[in-house]
């Protein structure tokens, strides 16, 4: 049996410093709101503004929650990673006075 003390462990990366698709490995299948707050990189209030069709915020393209139990939702991390590029690139057509996106 090893000494603990003498263990070593993989240094943690963070998420700015993986790409999109390892960022989902590193997350998981499944995001409980504190990982989405992480992927999306927003603040809990935002979070809960885009999901709500009565703020000024809503957002009807943000991905949809799954239902774990009564006080448990989750949401896909790819859909989550998806909805975050797709903002990058239309905050990048509005920015260069673009109409159409083309991916």
């Amino acid at each position: 049996m090893q000494d603990r003390n003498k263990l070593q462990f993989p240094e943690r990366q963070k998420l700015s410093d993986l790409q999109p698709c390892n960022a989902a490995m590193a997350f998981g299948v499944y995001q409980r709101a504190k990982g989405v707050l992480k992927l999306a990189d927003m603040s809990k209030s935002t979070f809960y503004a885009i999901q709500d069709p009565g703020s000024g915020l809503y957002d009807p393209t943000f991905p949809d929650s799954y239902q774990l139990t009564a006080r448990t939702r989750v949401w896909k991390t790819e859909d989550i990673i998806a909805w975050v590029e797709s903002r990058k690139i239309t905050k990048r057509a509005v920015k260069f006075g673009i109409d159409e996106v083309v991916k």
